[in-house]
């Protein structure tokens, strides 16, 4: 029984481990396929509508459908209470903005399932280990309960630390992506073309952003609503602050290469005050190690000879 527990955990992990590296190749396998049926098309040859449906990513042919039904059937359980639904919905829109702001791509709903089977595997996978080891019941319980928990505990701060790690990525960013926005209107580009030429010199979160916003007003939308956008996906204040400035600029008229270089500067200026802070913190926070750790060996070091002579002499 023990064998076919541990082979089954380990084929759950496979599987995992292949659904996750496996979208990489099939997006490229299904790149390479339209080509060719293009190139097919092009001398005359018919392309079977099968393969191009069987080109589709293993994620959104399986898994997404799965998840979303899944999400789907827990919404039914839910009561139907306008309350609730309010507080759903908005507790949904924080986490759609912590979702966008990680640079996860999923909904909500798939988040959310996601997590739910995680739960539930966790949960079904425990029970079955502390039935095959044969636990007392306070201990099968304990350990069910974690196994509930864990998944949920570790997926949240999970997302809580990808937010922070991508917002801190973006703010280190900024200056740099600031200056080479204007060196590029200087040279003659548009606002919109500066963005998208970023993306042949820069990598990074706020690269990744500019060029989303780049396609989104080239697909019809304005340069205000996708600038908006933009700010409420990074989540920064900076970001904010720039944003807002580029927007104010074009309804007033102001020149975009002077608003951009003002931009920078300030920005730079703003990054070198938080070093400054930080370090100015350092002082402070090695008073915790020293008093944990260095103060204590001292003291025995001091009094340790000391203390002993005491007992020797009353003993």
């Amino acid at each position: 029984m023990q064998v076919m527990l541990s082979i089954g955990i380990g084929v759950l992990i496979y599987c995992g481990i292949l659904l996750l590296l496996s979208q990489p190749a099939q997006d490229n396998d299904r790149i390479s396929k339209r080509i060719s049926a293009l190139n097919s098309n092009i001398s005359g040859k018919s392309y079977n509508a099968v393969e191009e449906e069987m080109s589709v990513p293993l994620y959104d042919r399986i898994v997404k459908p799965f998840l979303l039904n899944i999400s789907e059937g827990f919404k039914r359980l839910l009561p139907k209470n306008n309350k609730k639904v309010k507080e759903e919905t908005v507790k949904n829109d924080v986490l759609r903005d912590k979702l966008n702001q990680a640079g996860i791509a999923m909904t909500f709903e798939e988040y959310k399932a996601a997590v739910l089977v995680a739960v539930l595997v966790c949960g079904s996978v425990s029970v079955l280990i502390t039935f095959v080891i044969s636990l007392q019941l306070m201990y099968s319980v304990l350990i069910v309960l974690i196994s509930l928990v864990l998944p949920w505990l570790i997926a949240r701060f999970s997302l809580e630390a990808k937010v922070k790690r991508r917002k801190t990525s973006i703010e280190k960013q900024l200056p740099e992506v600031l200056d080479l926005l204007s060196i590029s209107v200087e040279a003659g580009l548009g606002f919109e073309q500066a963005m998208f030429q970023i993306s042949h010199t820069m990598e990074g979160a706020l690269v990744d952003e500019l060029v989303i916003t780049y396609r989104e007003m080239s697909m019809g939308r304005t340069r205000k609503q996708a600038l908006t956008l933009l700010a409420e996906r990074c989540g920064v204040d900076e970001v904010r602050t720039f944003i807002g400035a580029i927007i104010q600029a074009g309804q007033l008229g102001i020149s975009i290469k002077n608003v951009l270089h003002t931009q920078a500067a300030a920005m730079r200026l703003s990054r070198k005050n938080k070093v400054k802070e930080k370090v100015a913190k350092v002082s402070t926070k090695i008073l915790i190690p020293m008093v944990a750790f260095i103060f204590p060996v001292i003291f025995i070091i001091l009094l340790g000879p000391s203390v002993l002579n005491i007992m020797n002499n009353f003993g």
